[in-house]
């Protein structure tokens, strides 16, 4: 059996894409995390467990190297009954910031009926 030049070049190829890809889920889960225990801590509620991405580019960081800026949107509820948007950004795997749309702070029996999943 035969292996050629192109053959070896396209298994490597195969393989480099997988690995970026696998990168990617991993930078993804970390936002997905830091955006359920963001949303915890306020007393919200991460809707569909699901994460858009929104913007994508090069940014320098604080160090000067250039890193990969990531922008991804999720949906939240505050009382249960109504859907907002927020977003999460993140620096290489390092976080930026939180930013949420406006939300109606819920009453104590809604926030109750909330954290029980009614």
């Amino acid at each position: 059996m035969n292996i050629e030049l192109t053959d070896l070049a396209l298994v490597f190829l195969v393989i480099t894409a997988l690995g970026y890809w696998w990168h990617l889920m991993g930078i993804r889960n970390l936002a997905l995390m830091l955006s359920k225990s963001h949303c915890k801590k306020l007393g919200l509620q991460l809707l569909d467990e699901s994460l858009v991405m929104k913007k994508i580019r090069l940014k320098r960081a604080d160090s000067g190297s250039i890193q990969v800026a990531r922008v991804y949107g999720f949906e939240f509820t505050s009382t249960g009954s109504q859907r907002y948007s927020g977003e999460i950004a993140l620096l290489g795997k390092s976080l930026l910031g939180f930013e949420l749309s406006a939300y109606e702070v819920p009453h104590e029996e809604e926030t109750d009926a909330l954290e029980s999943g009614q």
